[in-house]
């Protein structure tokens, strides 16, 4: 990188203006090389130039930082960049989206995921590829499942995401806790409860890993459902098992017990949760 930068110094004696693909090449060596900083002294050197970079010198970028961890700051150049008019692709959520499963943050690679279908960056033309290279004996991670059933929950084709969630624990997937709340809330969102708590039960008697989420999202329905006895059962459950409740299970039951006129046991709730 020491002998291209002396380079570009030597085009610049020279009269030469480095263009777009001059900075292009020069930000791509100092993210292979790890130098992020003279990555962004590029970058602004661009923007003073009236310059921009393509797509994939951004993607780059924001692989580079989602590899370091710093996946706020590649959140953070995704959203700056949109905003000067980068066109962001599938790469690049793709990029981001599995940064934030790798670190634990779900609920942020899920809102990314929304925020892609909202833009028709996803067509179905992706999950056929995956299928293609299912077909080929390609093995996917847990992350890349979770968000392709995901996918299918968000358009309201369960059916297809529970084929597609056999078809990959065939192929060795390990359904985690992720993709028991990813299933749950899709079923819940389209009405389909009963299927959600035979999803539940089964997942209970199998010993498979449930969180507050889940407690969380199927205490929301019965409470919308007005089925408030069954729903302080579940949270009696979530109690004995260290699980909560939190404020999203007090939030559901007082909401319901004010809708039923039970105002002075909403109260109660209330002063549990302050």
């Amino acid at each position: 990188m020491d002998e291209a930068g002396c380079v570009v110094a030597k085009m610049v004696d020279s009269g030469f203006s480095p263009d777009c693909f001059t900075y292009n090449t020069m930000i791509n060596g100092y993210c292979i090389a790890g130098n992020l900083g003279e990555a962004f002294k590029m970058m602004d050197e661009m923007g003073r130039k009236g310059l921009k970079m393509d797509t994939f010198t951004l993607n780059t970028i924001v692989h580079k930082l989602c590899v370091e961890k710093l996946l706020k700051e590649a959140y953070e150049l995704t959203v700056k960049a949109a905003k000067r008019g980068y066109i962001l692709d599938e790469v690049t959520y793709g990029t981001l989206i599995m940064g934030y499963f790798k670190n634990d943050q779900t609920n942020n690679a899920l809102k990314l995921w929304d925020e892609m279908k909202e833009k028709g960056i996803i067509s179905s033309v992706a999950i056929d590829k995956l299928n293609e290279l299912l077909d080929k004996g390609l093995a996917t991670d847990e992350a890349t499942c979770n968000i392709i059933i995901h996918g299918f929950c968000w358009e309201g084709a369960a059916e297809k995401a529970f084929l597609f969630y056999n078809r990959m624990v065939e192929n060795s997937f390990k359904p985690d806790v992720i993709t028991c709340n990813i299933l749950l809330r899709g079923l819940c969102k389209h009405g389909m409860f009963e299927k959600a708590f035979n999803l539940f039960n089964t997942w209970i008697i199998k010993g498979k890993p449930i969180d507050a989420v889940t407690y969380n999202t199927l205490i929301s329905v019965l409470c919308k459902e007005g089925k408030l006895d069954e729903a302080f059962d579940l949270m009696t459950e979530m109690e004995k098992k260290k699980l909560g409740p939190d404020r999203y299970t007090y939030t559901a039951i007082i909401g319901a017990l004010t809708h039923a006129g039970r105002i002075e046991k909403a109260k109660k709730f209330m002063s549990k949760l302050l």
